[in-house]
């Protein structure tokens, strides 16, 4: 891959921030005001959010979702759902999938994949940040507090963005009182197994704090071969120059081994050949066998800086830097790993070398002022990712098998009696395809927020521009097929480098508070739009930006002292500029045929309601539930639902916690999610329509926490999930986990 420009190493980048802290904090004025929770060492509390208390710590009544900044979600004019740390380790939503099941209007995607792949957010692919960065490391529960979910065209906020929405993970951070926690889970079935260890508090008494983390997760499946193997490192340091400035460095590993499998095989019949049904018998059966190996790599580094100039006059510089390695050997198929009734498959041994790298900033200048009884927010902000990939497949070089004829070798397999053949890299060693991409994207961003009318109405204006240039877009495909069964390498190459497009987006929202935070109308109009970086392989052209637009209106409040919470409403999203496959193109069509047809629209239209509610300390309920309609729209003979994208979707979770009397510290509690049918493939001449059908599950936990005065904190669980034994296929189209029982036991001190 070629380096990225010169760029100051983090260990300079740290030094200058050092000094340029150290000399604001010899001209601090008075501290600012304490933190929102006294346990986190925070600087600026405008951009955190307030802890849930003990007997509240489901419901969340703050977010940064919407700002950039810690606001009541009262006053903010989105759509948000949070869920809470507590939440997500009772329920034990370990995975991205197991999360937003949880979630109104979202569809969970693939679990245990290890990319986490297939999700939708009212219909459409959400981006997935990691404390407002787009390239970070996977989400992992050991370093995740809170999963803050914003609806809605929203790119104002970091940039690139879907019609749907973005969803953010946001980090622990170091405590300031000492705090060690393990914890151990195992699982009856799938071999599921979690290890996780952290530490926390002060090195240096107000000064100086650290967090250290260790987690281990592991599970198969019903897949034959099938497994998943995660290890996660991580650690930080906090150091408080002053009570205005304090610097945060922080360091993550992770490493992700998997044999993921693939699809149920699909039945194929002759005359002319189609593809008809699922293959039922081999539902169980890995295609993959047992010498696919999928390896990630993540590592990132993360500088943050932050300082108060004036008790309303505060900033924050947030450097990361980030890097995945990903290598892959795999067996491929043809005809979408489809075989006759009762016949075999024919594979070819295929690998995969992934790089990927990037270096992204963000900058934040917030200033409050009050003008008459008008109180202002302002804030301005940048951001800019230096991005890499270069990512090459091979598969065997051709052999002569005639006078004429070269192919590639090829394995026969019988589903039945498999036999695997390994092979060594050193024969998989011809390039199928070679993508190298260098994009740089700077963006800058001004919000205003007023509150009037003594607060009770918050308005929201905001405008961003963004700038995505490919200093390098290149694909090569370096295999190509000449008459019948003749492979040979011809290397044909598409390059977009040095091409560029900008974006403007904006977001107009208002809130009115009609009976305090009780009762709140809330709505906006935003837009976005989403990079596509690809290019048309027909005409050499890259592909513009999708651009996206929405309105939404609802009721939202918060009730008996913040413990109710809840949100309606309704909404209509539209997606423009989306490239639609041309049907004429192949390898054979004309130059300069295009490989994309352009101007292509999506819509999704529909409702939503959440609610999260402490009835009393003791009982805990939170429900939901959404209608989307989300379709293609053009062109006229593309017409169809958005795959993946389902009409239905509710959920129903409860907690009860015993506070008093014999067996106080029990608690238990059960869940309902249900998502309806959804169109999986659409279907061609050669392949079946497919529908997934509609998919009810439910789960269960009971746990057990005791404490002695001066000892340890323990906690016993037993969680069932899937506890019907629900029979499902995953979005991608692979038998889904059963019913399984895990225990947990933790110690906190």
């Amino acid at each position: 891959m070629t380096p990225h420009p010169t760029l100051p190493t983090l260990r300079s980048i740290a030094l200058i921030l050092f000094f340029t802290s150290s000399a604001f904090a010899q001209t601090a004025s008075p501290p600012s005001p304490s933190p929102a929770d006294p346990e986190d060492v925070v600087t600026l509390r405008e951009f955190e959010v307030s802890a849930a208390r003990a007997t509240s710590a489901y419901v969340a009544t703050e977010s940064t979702a919407g700002t950039r900044t810690g606001a009541k979600l009262t006053e903010t004019p989105y759509s948000v759902q949070v869920l809470t740390n507590e939440f997500m380790n009772d329920f034990q939503l370990f995975e991205m999938a197991d999360q937003l099941r949880y979630v109104a209007g979202a569809f969970s995607g693939a679990e245990d994949t290890g990319a986490n792949n297939g999700r939708t957010l009212r219909g459409f692919t959400p981006p997935v940040l990691r404390d407002g960065f787009s390239r970070a490391n996977p989400p992992n529960r050991a370093t995740v507090d809170r999963v803050e979910v914003i609806r809605g065209p929203v790119s104002t906020l970091y940039g690139q963005s879907s019609p749907g929405g973005l969803i953010n993970y946001v980090s622990k951070r170091a405590k300031r009182t000492p705090r060690y926690s393990l914890s151990a889970t195992l699982g009856d079935s799938y071999g599921f197994q979690r290890f996780a260890a952290d530490a926390t508090g002060p090195l240096m008494q107000d000064k100086l704090y650290y967090y250290a983390v260790y987690a281990h997760d592991y599970t198969d499946s019903d897949l034959q071969y099938y497994y998943n193997k995660k290890d996660l490192y991580a650690a930080g340091l906090t150091y408080v120059l002053s009570p205005r400035t304090s610097i945060t460095a922080s360091w993550e590993r992770q490493s992700i081994e998997s044999n993921q499998g693939d699809a149920i095989p699909i039945l194929q019949v002759a005359a002319p050949t189609r593809s008809v049904g699922i293959y039922w018998d081999l539902a169980t059966y890995n295609i993959m066998g047992p010498h696919n190996v999928l390896d990630r790599d993540f590592e990132s580094g993360n500088l943050l800086v932050e300082h108060r100039f004036a008790p309303n006059l505060l900033a924050r510089l947030n450097l990361q830097t980030y890097d995945k390695d990903f290598t892959e050997n795999q067996y491929r198929y043809g005809s979408g790993n489809a075989l006759l009734a009762g016949g075999t498959m024919t594979a070819e041994a295929f690998r995969q070398n992934q790089d990927e790298s990037a270096h992204l900033a963000q900058a934040d200048l917030l200033w409050t002022v009050q003008t008459g009884r008008v109180k202002h927010a302002l804030l301005l902000a940048a951001d800019a990712n230096l991005y890499a990939l270069r990512n090459m497949t091979f598969v065997a070089p051709p052999v002569r098998t005639s006078p004429t004829i070269n192919r590639r070798p090829t394995y026969v397999i019988n589903p039945f009696a498999p036999v695997w053949p390994q092979i060594p890299d050193a024969d998989i060693s011809q390039v199928f395809q070679d993508t190298d991409r260098e994009i740089t994207t700077t963006g800058a961003l001004a919000s205003h927020r007023m509150f009037l009318l003594e607060g009770r109405l918050v308005t929201m204006a905001g405008l961003r521009y963004d700038r995505v240039k490919n200093r390098k877009l290149s694909a090569l495909a370096a295999t190509a097929v000449v008459g019948a069964n003749n492979q040979i390498p011809v290397a044909t190459v598409t390059d977009g480098s040095g091409s560029s497009e900008d974006a403007l987006s904006y977001t107009l929202g208002a809130n009115y508070k009609l009976r305090g935070d009780s009762l709140v109308w809330f709505a906006n109009h935003s837009t976005g739009f989403e990079p596509t970086v690809s290019i048309d392989n027909g005409t050499q052209a890259v592909v513009p930006n999708e651009t996206s637009s929405g309105i939404e209106t609802g009721l939202k409040g918060s009730l008996f002292n913040d413990e109710l919470s809840w949100t309606a409403s309704i909404f209509t999203l539209k997606k423009n500029d989306v490239a639609i496959s041309n049907p004429v193109f192949n390898t054979a069509a004309l130059p300069g045929t295009p490989q994309f047809i352009l101007g292509g629209k999506e819509e999704a239209k529909g409702y939503e309601l959440d609610a999260r509610w402490n009835v009393n300390p003791s009982l805990y309920v939170q429900a939901g539930g959404s209608f989307v309609a989300a379709e293609v729209t053009d062109p006229v003979d593309a017409r169809d639902r958005i795959i993946k994208a389902p009409r239905y979707s509710g959920y129903l979770a409860t907690r009860y916690v015993i506070r008093t009397g014999t067996w106080k510290g029990l608690r238990f509690g059960a869940s309902t999610s249900y998502t309806s049918d959804y169109l999986f493939n659409r279907g061609t001449a050669t392949r079946f329509r497919q529908i997934h059908p509609a998919v009810a599950l439910h789960n269960a936990f009971i746990g057990y926490t005791w404490r002695t005065p001066g000892k340890p904190t323990h906690n016993v669980a037993l969680n069932a999930q899937n506890l019907f034994d629900k029979y499902y296929l995953q979005d991608t189209f692979r038998l889904a986990r059963g019913r399984e029982l895990r225990a947990t036991y933790t110690v906190t001190y």
